[in-house]
């Protein structure tokens, strides 16, 4: 029930403030201009010489933060704030507050008058299927986590108080009212029609949160982020931390041996940062030495990957959490970017393995239904600096690039 896709979520970040660079911090790096500005994988020093550059009217600067500008405006002017609460559609067992999605690939039985149960096309999305109207909370999910991302830059960098009250606003109604609130769990995501409510691949529609985590690092040194915010926050992933380790579906989503066990890694290292847990996190990274030892092989091959329909994607998609993994553990004085296992696979290996197909030196020799270079874009924002850089072509921002995409 693999689904996850490359996100279409819209965001500009600036490629020069996301770095971790080394840092020997185990509990990520306070800003003293900035009171308890905490984060994992933003450099605050970076963020804050660029908020330096635009106070200063530096030429570029400015024009950086125009464009991040101009991807907050249209939050800043949303009347219905996202909440898994305003779609019409509650499973059997769930409460207006559960999460509830629909998993990517199922489509209508042709072959059954209802159409039930849903068969599954790997690699194609029932686009139809998969919209807000048909009680698909993911949709709120992503226009949630977008919002965030750009007010919070947006409001850091130029001390907007607006910006930040609107991403207040949006995270109290998707997190803390309790009228309006997700609960702390993924009971009803990624559910099958005619077959199932849930299901353990729906743990990764959460992979964002990772984002999340730093904004609310950056909302750490805002006036207007209240004390029980941040109470109410550090309880709410408290208890999504505590699901994804002990339900059913975590536990199994956390043995997966493709990427999802990846972005499991990643949100459960996040999650258990943000709310204190530095012994739970080094476990985490440690064990992903031996996810990375599983998924690739000694020439850089991700086979769990290359078996699906369109494996050059999943190579990347799954290669980006890795990465980020490395990233963490940069933070803990773990080493995850060379180590290489039993089967001599390291994220060096992989990234070498499938740069020439990005840069089309090399044609694609597996079988894809829809291959595209431009899929590894992310990937070379996320590592090219360490790697090798990437190509001039990435180095021009446009408020239509992602997160996850410009984090260094």
């Amino acid at each position: 029930m693999d689904h996850f896709m490359p996100s279409t979520l819209l965001f500009f970040s600036l490629s020069v403030f996301f770095v971790v660079n080394g840092q020997e911090l185990s509990g990520g790096k306070t800003s003293s201009e900035h009171g308890k500005a905490r984060t994992l994988l933003l450099s605050l020093e970076k963020l804050d010489a660029e908020k330096a550059a635009v106070a200063a009217k530096d030429r570029e600067a400015v024009n950086r933060y125009q464009t991040l500008l101009r991807g907050a405006t249209p939050f800043l002017e949303m009347k219905e704030l996202p909440s898994v609460v305003n779609n019409e559609y509650t499973p059997p067992g769930a409460t207006k507050n559960d999460y509830v999605s629909f998993s990517t690939y199922y489509w209508p039985d042709p072959e059954k008058s209802d159409g039930l149960p849903f068969i599954k096309k790997d690699g194609e999305p029932n686009h139809d299927w998969l919209r807000a109207e048909k009680g698909h909370d993911q949709a709120y999910l992503r226009k949630m986590v977008e919002a965030v991302e750009k007010l919070v830059l947006a409001g850091y960098l130029g001390d907007d108080t607006e910006c930040n009250e609107k991403a207040i606003q949006i995270l109290r109604c998707w997190f803390l009212d309790p009228k309006t609130r997700m609960n702390p769990h993924l009971q009803y995501s990624q559910a099958v029609m005619g077959r199932d409510t849930g299901s353990a691949t729906g743990v990764i529609d959460t992979h964002r949160f990772y984002g999340l985590i730093e904004m609310l690092g950056l909302l750490e040194a805002c006036p207007e982020w209240t004390e029980k915010d941040r109470e109410g926050m550090k309880r709410w992933f408290t208890e999504f931390l505590d699901w994804l380790r002990t339900s059913k579906f975590g536990k199994r989503e956390s043995q997966a041996v493709n990427n999802h066990g990846s972005w499991y890694d990643v949100q459960t290292a996040a999650f258990a940062w943000y709310v204190g847990k530095d012994d739970l996190v080094k476990e985490i990274l440690e064990g992903s030495k031996a996810r990375i030892d599983s998924q690739i092989e000694k020439d850089g091959s991700q086979p769990h990957e290359l078996r699906r329909t369109i494996p050059f994607t999943y190579s990347c998609m799954n290669l980006r959490p890795l990465i980020l993994l490395a990233k963490y553990a940069d933070r803990y004085k773990i080493d995850l970017w060379d180590d290489a296992g039993a089967e001599g696979g390291s994220i060096r290996a992989a990234y070498e393995f499938l740069r020439p197909y990005a840069e089309e030196q090399k044609p694609w020799p597996y079988k894809d239904l829809r291959f595209n270079p431009k899929t590894f874009d992310g990937v070379y924002r996320l590592a090219g600096d360490r790697f090798g850089a990437a190509p001039a072509k990435l180095k021009s921002l446009s408020d239509n690039d992602d997160f996850e995409t410009f984090i260094r």
